[in-house]
């Protein structure tokens, strides 16, 4: 599938190429190189969005690209012909282009450790929902609750069916989800490599080192006695990203303070005015995938603002209008495509509580404890390390641009660690976890920014500085050094080793030849073979029969597994088929012992049955017949 997975990744980042190049001059700088790239990214996913009002996925994916096409193009035949060429930037030399390109390889070649060698995170929900959204028009349901909108965190899902759309649908869900991923760590090191060219960080060696701190951030195993797979309350940022929306809103996270920095340090060619609107499209994006991290990256915003008013325009009115924007920008996706903050999504009591290690899937334990209190520094040891240094540069006599930045930080991090040890959440401690995924991202990032003003010229204070520079160094090394435990002998390896036994070769299979996926498929009920059921539902846009109930207190079904048999056909008749719709059953072509409900299906009279792939079987079966299946 590799020529497949190339041709998808091509088209989808048409618009990432295309903006970077229509838009490039001599003179535009790393700053707004970077913006651009987040800019590209979440405009062209909130335009799909958009499209999904009036059409399916699947043609707003394509229709997307048209209209890209053709903006683009008309833009750069404007160019043209008022004789201005795009140049390439003055900025990006050859050194620091090389140095780029690494990283975005290095990223996507980590992300690949586990794309293509797991199914993290969840994938038995979102390989058949990614394929069921290709289906859909906005408002999505869930392919196991259709009456129900999908108040959840879709975006990295509809990314997914986006790259699977780009392939002709020959991808599976489960490769379209892992090539999404390696995608977002590829832009992501483009991101971090240009911003830290912007503020003088060119060294091959040290953009490395900051960008797989952000990637291998997490808690700092190393002290715990037992050893677990991750920490107390919180597990490794590289484990997280996984999670379809996360490695997205990684994207994003950075890239919205990205534009900040820039614009904080405008001595280095940073302009306000011409990164904000990357600002504002990431804003909004960031209210469909990671509200909870929106709301840290707005206390960062509003201290640094504070504190430095010129980072969002020249007078304070206009600053406040500027905020207004972002406000607005949260409100209109919301309003526009629902999602976990929908008018419509399900509402979760937050209360306060004693401070606290809440706890990942284990027992609380409170702050007033010497353990409780190890446990939290444990987890959050990166962060505290940068929190530190972000201390020391705010009580002695600096740039002020240093001072605004280290603020924001102090902000986010305290705001962040009161989150995670104070709020209770749907009374689930584990969800806790999110309050600090912006935390543990920007502590490096902004520990090496930190670090670029000039060293004192007191001898003394030169030497805190160096002790300084050390906690960082130490604090982030050591959770990096955590990750690479996690994924070199810990669960990261036992999840590589796990996959040949239960992935039915997702990652290999052609959707196309097998099961005779094609374009053009609307979401239909489908009941699927018991002997393969995953390879159909990350082909073919379904409704199909889910676990039995919601975990957790929530409404929408997420895991528990895929309904067979007699309980999977209750569950289609009762919650899925309308009166008088026909139900498509996907029966394997040979392997073994048949499924009784196929064999039903297969009967003379009882379908219209043909072959669908060289897998499959595929039988329409009339509403009237559905009660020969043993449908009640």
């Amino acid at each position: 599938m590799i020529p497949a997975s190339l041709f998808a990744a091509a088209v989808y980042l048409l618009p990432v190429v295309g903006l970077l190049v229509v838009r490039s001059r001599r003179d535009r700088t790393l700053w707004d190189l970077a913006a651009d790239v987040v800019l590209a990214v979440a405009a062209d996913l909130l335009g799909v969005l958009l499209l999904t009002r009036f059409m399916r996925l699947e043609a707003a994916a394509i229709v997307s690209r048209i209209l890209w096409l053709l903006a683009l193009g008309a833009a750069a035949a404007i160019r043209v012909r008022a004789g201005d060429r795009p140049r390439w930037p003055a900025a990006l030399d050859r050194s620091l282009t090389a140095g780029i390109v690494v990283l975005m390889v290095a990223g996507a070649a980590l992300s690949m450790t586990l794309s293509r060698t797991s199914l993290a995170w969840d994938r038995d929900f979102h390989i058949p929902m990614v394929a069921s959204l290709r289906g859909q028009k906005i408002p999505f349901v869930s392919m196991y609750q259709p009456q129900l909108d999908l108040a959840y965190h879709f975006t990295g899902d509809v990314q997914a069916a986006m790259l699977q759309t780009y392939s002709a649908v020959s991808l599976h869900a489960a490769l379209a989800i892992s090539l999404a991923h390696d995608l977002m760590f590829a832009l992501l090191g483009a991101v971090v490599g240009l911003a830290a060219g912007a503020m003088g960080i060119r060294r091959p060696a040290l953009q490395v080192a900051i960008f797989a701190a952000i990637l291998l951030a997490g808690p700092m195993t190393l002290a715990q006695s037992p050893r677990s797979d991750g920490g107390y309350s919180v597990g490794n940022m590289f484990s997280l990203s996984y999670r379809p929306h996360s490695c997205l809103a990684f994207v994003l996270t950075i890239g919205f303070v990205t534009a900040i920095v820039g614009s904080v340090f405008r001595q280095r060619g940073g302009v306000p005015s011409r990164l904000y609107p990357s600002l504002l499209v990431a804003t909004g994006l960031l209210a469909l995938t990671d509200e909870s991290t929106l709301v840290l990256l707005g206390i960062f915003l509003g201290v640094a603002w504070l504190h430095d008013p010129a980072c969002l325009a020249p007078t304070r009115r206009r600053g406040v209008l500027k905020l207004a924007l972002l406000v607005a920008a949260i409100a209109a996706p919301i309003l526009i495509f629902g999602g976990p903050l929908g008018l419509h999504a399900e509402r979760y009591p937050i209360g306060l509580v004693a401070p606290r290690s809440p706890g990942w899937d284990v027992a609380s334990i409170p702050l007033t404890s010497v353990v409780g209190r190890s446990r939290v520094v444990e987890d959050l040891f990166s962060i505290l390390g940068v929190l530190l240094a972000a201390l020391f540069f705010v009580v002695r006599p600096g740039q002020r641009e240093t001072r605004t930045l280290a603020l924001a930080f102090i902000a986010l991090a305290a705001s962040a660690i009161i989150a995670l040890t104070c709020l209770d959440f749907n009374h689930r401690p584990v969800e806790n976890h999110r309050w600090v995924t912006a935390a543990f991202l920007l502590a490096p990032l902004v520990g090496a920014f930190l670090l670029v003003e000039p060293n004192p010229t007191s001898p003394a204070t030169r030497r805190t500085a160096t002790v300084v520079a050390m906690v960082i160094y130490v604090s982030n090394g050591l959770a990096m050094a955590c990750t690479v435990d996690w994924m070199v002998s810990g669960l990261g390896a036992r999840m590589r080793r796990a996959l040949p036994a239960a992935a039915e070769n997702l990652y290999g299979l052609d959707c196309r030849a097998l099961t005779g996926t094609r374009l053009g498929e609307r979401a239909v009920p489908t009941y699927v073979d018991r002997r393969r059921i995953t390879t159909w539902v990350g082909c073919h846009a379904t409704m199909m029969a889910g676990p039995p109930s919601a975990v957790d207190g929530h409404k929408i079904k997420t895991n528990g597994g895929y309904a067979v048999g007699q309980a999977a056909l209750d569950d289609l008749s009762q919650n899925i088929l309308r009166a008088g719709q026909p139900l498509r059953v996907a029966c394997l072509t040979g392997g073994g012992s048949p499924d009784p409900i196929c064999t039903a299906a297969q009967q003379p009279g009882v379908a219209d049955c043909k072959p669908a792939g060289s897998l499959y079987t595929v039988c329409q079966v009339a509403a009237d017949q559905r009660v020969r299946l043993g449908m009640r």
